[in-house]
């Protein structure tokens, strides 16, 4: 019997270095408990609301802290970023390029603060800039991104 055959059988449990790690029926990991008594959950493909653009892709992580959720779009680029945290929430937005040299590359990331960081990429598809759009600080119109 190998090593991962015996990781396999249930429970899977499976350490690293001292720390035991709960792996899913993929051989993922989906717990983490620390010697002080923290566990760490992690859920994937969508967990209980499974969704075809997150097919194997990590979609949640439950610590002490709070909640980390991952979305997709449909050809499987993680999308939003959401941390749940004391009870306030903080949404990170990944925008990607589906045309010419940004294809499949992130164009755009929204803070939560509503600042951006905007990527341009030259013909050969390397990145060839970075503009950051700040928050309008004096409260009069729309922060255009």
């Amino acid at each position: 019997m190998g090593i991962g055959i015996a990781i396999a059988m249930v429970p899977a449990l499976a350490t690293c270095g001292s720390v035991p790690l709960r792996l899913d029926n993929l051989e993922r990991v989906a717990a983490i408990s620390y010697p002080t008594g923290a566990a760490t959950a992690l859920e994937y493909d969508g967990g209980s609301s499974p969704s075809a653009a997150a097919k194997g892709e990590l979609t949640k992580i439950t610590d002490e802290s709070g909640v980390v959720t991952y979305g997709y779009d449909a050809l499987g680029r993680m999308t939003t970023k959401t941390v749940v945290t004391n009870s306030k929430m903080f949404v990170v937005t990944y925008t990607w390029g589906n045309t010419g040299s940004a294809m499949d590359k992130v164009t755009a990331v929204t803070y939560p603060g509503g600042s951006r960081a905007n990527y341009s990429y030259d013909a050969q598809g390397y990145l060839n800039a970075i503009t950051v759009n700040p928050v309008n600080t004096n409260g009069v119109g729309v922060n255009t991104g």
